[in-house]
């Protein structure tokens, strides 16, 4: 049996989705985050502010969209900074 899940293990599987989800949708609004990943709005945005910091997204505001209202930031994947290498 596995022991149970610790608040870090927590945060850290959710800051792997948000990352895997905005490498391999692109471009993705916070509201889609919070819609697909199934998180709230202010677990969203902290894990998105978490991964800016580390420099692994950056965040921008939408431009247009004709919706009312103050629009959801866009989370871009970094990949000019960032490289990965993976050995199977």
């Amino acid at each position: 049996m596995r022991a149970a899940q610790t608040t870090e293990d927590l945060r850290r599987s959710n800051l792997s989705a948000v990352l895997r989800q905005v490498h391999f949708s692109g471009p993705i609004s916070r509201t889609d985050l919070t819609a697909r990943l199934g998180l709230n709005r202010s677990t969203i945005g902290a894990l998105t502010s978490e991964l800016a910091d580390a420099g692994l997204v950056t965040e921008q505001a939408q431009t247009g969209g004709g919706r009312t209202g103050r629009p959801s930031l866009l989370v871009r994947p970094e990949s000019g900074r960032v490289h990965a290498l993976a050995v199977a």
